[in-house]
């Protein structure tokens, strides 16, 4: 399909692997990298917005895709309507002054002056009720193509956050069931030999009510017990390592472990749940099963330890 504009140029899109976005307080472009997978989807989406017509209202849902892949996951996620307003004020700028430069040198554009040398002067009523030009259409079919993708993503999103409260809420009522009865029996036991102790040591010296004797030792077995993983998976790995997807700086050992997950099915090597979160999400909106970023084994989400 020919290219009508160029986006790389206009939106003054660099192709280095990182953020698209300008880190303000040191008055240059972010240089956080970006994954590649996202790098890759930036350009695919460049390539596809550079055989459409720069309308920016048109252009709009993909180029809110090209700010989600293309900004950084450590400072910029949160700044997509910003990113896709700045790029929608250097096409209007770019192309509202080349408009005014070909009328004010008399050029009329290609697609008009086409279109008008092959209509003959008596048949200017049938011109005006003809087809609509077949560009139009394409952009039309491909912006409803972009809105029906972002449906199935949210959809998908949804699904899962409907799907993780069962599970939870399930796996803690199996817990608090078992807890009750265990801490029962361990107490009986206890009450009955304290009382059998009294029975024969009351004439030798007072002993203290049978009611007194903690039961916190059971308590804290049951726990032990209960918190321990009965699932056969990969060892996890150290994390003396940086996170793969960010790359931001600092070992991952000095992250707060929930902030972590780790890949159960192949490597057990760790990220970011932020970036995984952020991965995760790619996968489902390029329909692809969700893989680990290091053996692209598919990942394991049974396991909750």
């Amino acid at each position: 399909m020919p290219q009508r504009w160029s986006p790389t140029d206009v939106l003054q899109l660099c192709n280095d692997g990182r953020c698209v976005s300008h880190a303000s307080s040191k008055n240059r472009k972010c240089q956080r990298p970006i994954a590649y997978n996202n790098f890759k989807r930036v350009n695919s989406l460049a390539a596809e917005i550079a055989a459409q017509e720069p309308d920016v209202e048109l252009l709009r849902p993909t180029l809110r895709r090209m700010a989600e892949h293309g900004l950084c996951l450590r400072s910029h996620k949160n700044r997509v309507d910003e990113m896709v307003a700045e790029w929608e004020r250097k096409i209007r700028a770019e192309y509202s002054q080349r408009n005014v430069l070909d009328r004010s040198r008399g050029i009329i554009p290609s697609n008009v002056s086409s279109r008008a040398s092959s209509v003959q002067p008596g048949s200017m009523s049938s011109v005006a009720t003809s087809v609509p030009d077949q560009s139009e259409i394409q952009i039309l079919q491909e912006t409803i193509a972009a809105m029906q993708e972002q449906i199935r993503v949210a959809q998908a999103r949804l699904e899962r956050l409907q799907y993780t409260p069962r599970s939870a809420s399930s796996l803690s009522r199996v817990s608090t069931n078992d807890i009750p009865n265990l801490q029962l029996s361990r107490t009986s036991t206890s009450q009955s030999v304290s009382m059998s102790r009294s029975a024969s040591a009351r004439s030798a010296a007072p002993v203290p009510p049978v009611g007194n004797t903690p039961a916190q030792p059971p308590a804290t077995a049951s726990a032990s017990v209960l918190s321990r993983c009965t699932r056969a998976h990969v060892r996890r790995m150290p994390l003396d390592e940086t996170c793969a997807i960010c790359y931001d700086g600092g070992l991952m050992s000095e992250s707060v472990s929930s902030t972590l997950v780790w890949c159960k099915s192949g490597c057990g090597r760790s990220v970011h749940r932020d970036c995984f979160d952020a991965w995760e999400a790619s996968c489902t909106e390029g329909e692809r099963a969700t893989t680990c970023v290091y053996c692209r084994t598919r990942w394991e989400y049974t396991c909750t330890c």
